[in-house]
């Protein structure tokens, strides 16, 4: 057995200090023992050996920060094994709980933060990963519905809906309304587009605060012109459509132009077309039921040979000759026209 050393004690020390002092001694040095607090049983030497100093006043079951009962500062558990270790501190991208647990910060956050998974106790010079909501106080990955620029500098640009008065130009990102698409960048406001750099230096009539590389304008208007070429190109049923109607205009007006000469004309007993004028002739030319006229004379001849009966010679030709008597003047004057 080992020998047991006695520290020096002055005399008037109680004896019984020095017997408890005693007894811890020889426990220390007695295999299967207890150990005195903030020290542990040592399997491979049957010693106490000291914890580590991260350990707190539990003591701890074994070496190292990750066997201690309890930590004198922040600690960190693993989720998976559910092991906790002590730590001097938390790391730069994590902060401490109220019970001094290091948890990681926002994922919105840049890098270090005031206070674990908040997004709006990111800090640094530079707080958000991506960008700083419009309430100037928290950080998004994506800027809200219609914000589609960014105000301040680039590192933490605020989202908003435009750009202030001081600062109305902003760079072509090509891609700044929907939020959804990995390309998605806000369009950041600047004084002037110089401070975009010499390439964002070119301005179009359509919209002359976007701040566009020579590439990026002719890509513009690429795409104008070929929106206006697809304007005039009509489809196959617009086509038909307007040639359809087409068709009814033209038929509408054959329609008039035949209502027209109708009312203008007439036609003869041969078939023949007759001007409205020598229609309007042809009765000054016969008296009803009387026969022709004379010239220079208003006395009606009777035909010759036709003496026997008095209405006859007094009424003129019958029916049937006045009727070929108008036939022939009609036709005479149609051929003198």
């Amino acid at each position: 057995m080992e020998s047991i050393k006695v520290p020096a004690v002055n005399a008037w020390v109680p004896l019984t200090l020095l017997l408890v002092h005693a007894r811890a001694l020889y426990a220390q040095s007695t295999p299967g023992g207890t150990c005195a607090p903030a020290t542990f049983r040592n399997a491979s030497t049957g010693s106490c050996d000291s914890c580590d100093t991260l350990c707190g006043g539990l003591g701890c079951t074994g070496p190292g920060p990750a066997m201690c009962i309890s930590c004198i500062g922040p600690y960190r558990k693993n989720s998976t094994t559910n092991v906790t270790t002590c730590l001097r501190e938390c790391l730069p991208i994590e902060a401490e709980t109220r019970t001094r647990e290091c948890q990681p910060c926002s994922s919105k956050c840049y890098g270090t933060c005031s206070k674990p998974l908040n997004a709006s106790a990111c800090i640094g010079v530079r707080k958000c990963k991506w960008y700083l909501a419009h309430n100037g106080s928290t950080c998004v990955q994506y800027c809200g519905v219609g914000e589609f620029f960014l105000t301040a500098a680039l590192l933490d640009g605020r989202c908003t809906t435009s750009c202030p008065s001081n600062a109305r130009y902003y760079n072509d990102t090509g891609n700044p309304y929907d939020p959804l698409q990995p390309t998605f960048q806000p369009q950041l406001c600047v004084g002037a587009c110089q401070d975009l750099g010499s390439d964002h230096v070119y301005t179009t009539e359509i919209d002359p605060w976007k701040c566009s590389t020579l590439s990026q304008v002719m890509a513009h208007s690429s795409d104008s012109t070929a929106g206006r070429d697809n304007a005039t190109n009509y489809t196959s049923w617009e086509i038909i459509s307007g040639v359809v109607a087409l068709l009814i205009v033209v038929l509408l007006l054959v329609c008039i132009v035949q209502c027209c000469v109708r009312q203008c004309c007439k036609t003869d007993a041969k078939g023949d077309t007759m001007p409205l004028e020598t229609v309007k002739m042809a009765p000054n030319l016969v008296t009803p039921q009387y026969g022709a006229r004379t010239s220079g004379s208003d006395s009606v001849s009777a035909p010759s040979g036709d003496t026997g009966n008095l209405s006859d010679a007094q009424g003129g030709p019958t029916d049937d000759e006045t009727l070929k008597q108008v036939t022939n003047l009609l036709t005479v004057h149609t051929s003198d026209l």
